[in-house]
């Protein structure tokens, strides 16, 4: 969720046309709004992401958010997670103990020493 609230998604809603004016919701309270109330309830209404959005201290109406589903906001989506994958793919995993103990790999069905 790091990924999530950083202002580079305040500055992505803006460029995406997703929040045109920062009141209630910035690309960093919107994007975790919706992501944790989807993870919560795969089905959501527009009472959850009220819900949800008023635990990350955004206080807005379900007719607000039931607005905010746009063409605006499937671009702000998309480009947010092209964005936060960009992150997680260039970070380095930590090494496995566990994989210390193999001293061959295989491809395709071929060794590799």
């Amino acid at each position: 969720m790091q990924g999530l609230l950083d202002e580079s998604m305040d500055v992505l809603a803006r460029e995406t046309g997703c929040v045109k004016r920062e009141r209630k919701f910035s690309g960093s309270t919107l994007l975790p709004t919706l992501v944790l109330t989807v993870m919560q309830n795969p089905k959501p209404r527009p009472q959850d992401y009220q819900t949800t959005a008023a635990q990350l201290g955004v206080d807005v109406t379900e007719n607000a958010i039931a607005q905010r589903f746009t063409p605006e906001l499937a671009a702000f989506l998309e480009a947010a997670l092209h964005r936060v994958l960009g992150k997680v793919l260039r970070t380095k995993a930590p090494p496995i103990k566990l994989l210390d103990r193999f001293t061959m790999a295989v491809v395709a069905g071929d060794q590799i020493p």
